[in-house]
C-alpha cells in the first residue's frame, strides 16, 4: 500500500512549544483518542472524524519550514488526542524526521500497542507517557481504559532503552492524594523502569477548557472539582523526589496549554 494514501488527521499545530519535550518544538496535535478522560482539556480532539488532513509530503514541508528554530535540542512532538491511534500514518512521517536528523517525541497515554506502534517505538527519539492513575480501578473510572496497557507500553520502552518523561494530572480528591502519588512512585521504581525515566511531572488540574464542553454541548467534567493548588502539587512531587525520581525543580513549566485554533495549511478540509 502507498503510505501517501494514509494521511494524518490532525487538530492543529503549535509552534515554539517549550514544555512538550526538550528545547523549542513544533507540536502536532493529532485527532482521535480511545480514552474518555474525565479531565480532558481537549475534548474536541477525541473524535477521529474531525480535524484536518495532512499528507506525508505536506507535513514534511511544514516541519522543514519550522526547523530553523529547533536549535540543537528541539524538534517535533506528536501529541493529541492520542497520536498512536493513527500509528500507521505516523510511521512514514517519523521515518522522514529520522532521515532528516530531526528529534521526535511522542506524547501518549500508551494504551495502544500494535505492530505499527512498536515500529514507532523504534523510530521516535523519546516518549512522554501520561499515566492517568496508579491504581487499576481508579484508572478505569477516570478514563475507561486499562492501567496495565500503559505499564506494558512503559515496559516495552524499557526493553528498547528509550528515554521517557512521565506525567500525571493532579485532580483534587482523585489523583491528588499522597497514597496515589506514592503508588505511582512504586510503579515507576519497579521492573527497572527508573533507568529510562528522565523526568516525572505532576501537572495541576485546571478548568480552562470548560468553555469547550459548553460549546460542544457536553456536560462539564468533574463538576464541583476546583483547580489544583500548584503549591500543594509541588509538595506532592517532593514525595517522588525523596524516592530518587527525577522531579523538575520548582518554577519550571508544568503543563502544556490547550492547542490553538486549527491551522490553515492542511491539504484538505474534512
Amino acid at each position: 500500500m502507498d503510505l501517501e494514501e494514509l494521511p494524518l488527521r490532525m487538530h492543529s499545530i503549535q509552534t515554539l512549544g517549550c514544555v512538550d519535550g526538550p528545547g523549542l518544538r513544533m507540536v502536532v496535535f493529532c485527532q482521535g483518542c480511545p480514552l474518555n478522560c474525565s479531565y480532558c482539556h481537549n475534548p474536541d480532539t477525541r473524535t477521529g472524524r474531525g480535524g484536518q488532513i495532512f499528507t506525508r509530503q505536506a507535513l514534511a514541508e511544514r516541519i522543514q519550514r519550522s526547523r530553523p528554530y529547533f536549535g540543537r535540542r528541539g524538534g517535533v512532538t506528536f501529541s493529541g488526542g492520542e497520536p498512536l491511534a493513527q500509528a500507521v500514518s505516523l510511521v512514514p512521517m517519523l521515518e522522514d524526521c529520522q532521515a532528516a536528523g530531526i528529534h521526535t517525541a511522542i506524547d501518549t497515554a500508551g494504551v495502544v500497542l500494535s505492530p505499527p506502534v512498536r515500529r514507532i517505538m523504534e523510530l521516535a527519539d523519546m516518549f512522554i507517557l501520561d499515566i492517568k492513575h496508579a491504581h487499576d480501578e481508579g484508572f478505569r473510572q477516570l478514563t475507561g481504559g486499562s492501567l496495565q496497557r500503559s505499564l506494558d507500553f512503559l515496559d516495552a520502552l524499557v526493553s528498547l532503552g528509550k528515554p521517557v518523561w512521565i506525567r500525571q494530572v493532579m485532580v483534587p480528591g482523585i489523583t491528588m492524594i499522597d497514597e496515589q502519588v506514592q503508588a505511582l512512585g512504586d510503579l515507576l521504581l519497579a521492573k527497572g523502569r527508573q533507568r529510562i525515566i528522565e523526568r516525572v511531572e505532576l501537572l495541576p488540574f485546571h478548568r480552562m477548557a470548560d468553555h469547550k464542553y459548553e460549546e460542544m454541548g457536553i456536560p462539564l467534567p468533574l463538576p464541583g472539582v476546583a483547580d489544583a493548588d500548584p503549591i500543594a502539587v509541588r509538595e506532592l512531587a517532593k514525595l517522588l523526589d525523596a524516592r530518587g525520581l527525577p522531579v523538575p525543580q520548582t518554577g519550571q513549566p508544568a503543563a502544556s496549554p490547550p492547542p490553538p485554533p486549527a491551522i490553515s495549511q492542511a491539504t484538505s478540509k474534512v
